[in-house]
């Protein structure tokens, strides 16, 4: 960040500091645990996933415009584009821990069933979460064109991932 301005850092860390509050995630991870057991609802998940996931790395994105100089639509479209790609990462990470492979995840699939946790195909069934997922990550695609490939190259590893 040696290029970044005094005025350029500290929109950075603010930004940081204001959309990445520690007690949010907090409070998402207490929302969690308190809606185990309970019919998932669709906005308690997006609520969730928002403040856990896909602000964080809104934040992250919006963040690395900053630090480059990025006009104040290019922060907000790299703003969009991260909590585009948050939310569909999120989504993908709740289909995989029902119907993933337990070899590549490192992890057993079923266990958020089995605790009874509030998750998006919870919420709306497989089906439509992998739809949304596929949706969430073609708006996050229509962000950018040819100039931003490697962004754009994530943005289809997340909804492709099987780990």
């Amino acid at each position: 960040m040696q290029d970044c301005n005094f005025y350029t850092k500290a929109d950075i860390v603010q930004a940081v500091s204001h959309k990445t509050n520690i007690g949010k995630a907090h409070a998402c991870q207490v929302v969690d645990m308190l809606w185990q057991n309970r019919t998932a609802d669709v906005p308690m998940v997006w609520y969730m996933h928002d403040k856990k996931t896909a602000a964080p790395i809104a934040t992250s994105t919006q963040a690395g415009a900053l630090a480059g100089g990025g006009s104040s639509d290019q922060v907000e479209r790299l703003g969009q584009y991260g909590r585009a790609v948050g939310l569909a990462f999120q989504i993908v990470d709740d289909i995989l821990a029902i119907q993933g492979d337990a070899a590549l995840l490192g992890k057993k699939t079923g266990v958020d069933i089995a605790r009874g946790k509030a998750t998006y195909p919870a919420a709306v069934g497989l089906e439509l979460a992998e739809k949304d997922a596929r949706a969430l990550t073609s708006k996050a695609l229509a962000k950018f064109h040819h100039r931003a490939e490697p962004l754009r190259a994530l943005a289809r590893y997340i909804v492709a991932r099987k780990q």
